[in-house]
């Protein structure tokens, strides 16, 4: 699978970034914690690719890392929560 410029940085060091797909979100970072406030331990993929709001639980630092995508596009429109450097 390969990825542009930005987003095959971003992959590489294991975070998200504005602009970003679902796709390449979860290539990423992996299956989120939580999608749209529901746990995901049970959800297939597709499931997973059809909410807004991913949430993955970053025990070590004791803080949550958030994700928003645009409904409509599909592509991250907000961060929060604490990125490896």
């Amino acid at each position: 699978m390969r990825f542009s410029g930005k987003a095959a940085d971003s992959i590489a060091k294991g975070i998200a970034v504005m602009g970003m797909s679902r796709k390449e979100v979860y290539v990423s970072m992996g299956p989120p914690a939580s999608a749209d406030g529901i746990q995901t331990r049970e959800m297939t993929y597709e499931q997973i690719m059809g909410h807004s709001t991913w949430v993955w639980r970053r025990k070590r630092f004791g803080k949550n890392i958030g994700v928003t995508f645009d409904p409509a596009s599909g592509l991250v429109t907000a961060t929060e929560g604490i990125w490896k450097k």
